[in-house]
């Protein structure tokens, strides 16, 4: 069977900043995926998964009044379970247990899928968490964080792979580099150093090295932010999409 969209996973790089101090980059950590819809609407989070599944599940996020808060609570197996605290953005949901199912987070009052976590993983998040711009009248910034694309089929590569910037939500604000190598655990001091050994940062169809996506490897991708002084604050997103064929 040909490579199917699910198998193309975007994941997070071991070391994802909370601020603009912490370290940035490292290697893949292909426990924690990049990619989820937001809550349609300010609502809590429920959230069920397999007969087995018991663990914590930590969701972070904004509510309406732009204060971040987190709410924790108890997975009881395939009955859904609802937490208490009100999000108006979600920003990192994390179980404390491997998933032994797919574990589902909706929002509680329609129902609506905000994101799954798969079997062997334990979680999701965006990037650029908490990311601020300094007040008007200061330096304008530039901040990078690294993400990975990565091929899970087992046996078959991603023929011919690009990847692209999607023109929704901060698409003006952000571009991309790909790294030259694949597997790469490059990090940098903070989100605030530029990265080195990646190709030039862009919007248009990027090629990646050697031009296939091999099994089961991955890519580097390090996403540029830039926020001007004064530049208000944006509940948004930003999308890549990645191309290529199998056999």
């Amino acid at each position: 069977m040909p490579i199917t969209a699910s198998q193309i996973v975007m994941y997070t790089s071991a070391n994802m900043p909370v601020n603009d101090t912490a370290s940035n980059g490292g290697a893949i950590n292909s426990g924690i995926r990049v990619v989820f819809d937001d809550i349609a609407a300010t609502d809590v989070v429920e959230a069920s998964g397999a007969a087995a599944d018991s663990g914590t599940v930590t969701i972070t996020g904004r509510k309406s009044d732009g204060v971040i808060a987190t709410d924790s609570f108890a997975l009881s197996g395939t009955t859904i379970v609802s937490g208490a605290v009100q999000f108006e953005r979600i920003l990192i949901v994390a179980v404390d247990a491997i998933a032994s199912g797919n574990i589902i987070l909706r929002d509680a009052g329609t129902n609506t899928t905000i994101g799954t976590i798969p079997v062997t993983e334990s979680g999701f998040r965006r990037p650029f968490y908490d990311a601020t711009a300094n007040a008007a009248g200061g330096a304008d910034k530039d901040l990078y964080e690294k993400i990975f694309v990565m091929n899970t089929h087992t046996s078959l590569a991603l023929l011919t792979a690009t990847v692209t910037e999607i023109e929704s939500g901060l698409y003006t604000k952000a571009a991309f580099a790909l790294e030259n190598t694949y597997a790469s655990t490059q990090s940098v001091t903070d989100r605030t150093t530029v990265p080195t050994g990646t190709g030039p940062y862009s919007s248009g169809a990027s090629g990646v090295p050697s031009d296939d996506i091999t099994a089961l490897n991955y890519l580097g991708i390090w996403i540029t932010l830039d926020l001007n002084a004064g530049d208000a604050a944006q509940n948004s997103f930003y999308q890549l999409q990645v191309n290529g064929s199998s056999t």
